[in-house]
């Protein structure tokens, strides 16, 4: 199992991560934590993060302006499961 972790395109400023890479990841990774904790074997669970670099949908129009309705939907984690 894939957990990939998402972010939108606004910039980590302060607080707890230090760049929008560093929060995706810790998003997936919490979810692996979950999921080991509810008995899934470990050796077949994959944490990754892709920050900004793969949204659902544009975080901003072709003005620049943001799309914070978007942006909500890039802030995501995805499971991808394999049947074997």
């Amino acid at each position: 199992m894939d957990v990939e972790g998402h972010t939108d395109n606004r910039p980590v400023i302060g607080g707890r991560y230090e760049s929008n890479w560093v929060l995706s990841t810790a998003r997936s990774s919490n979810v692996v934590e979950v999921l080991l904790d509810n008995g899934f074997t470990p050796q077949r669970i994959r944490a990754s993060g892709y920050a900004d670099a793969q949204p659902l949908v544009p975080n901003t129009d072709e003005l620049g302006n943001p799309i914070e309705e978007n942006r909500a939907k890039n802030r995501r984690f995805e499971l991808r499961m394999y049947m074997n």
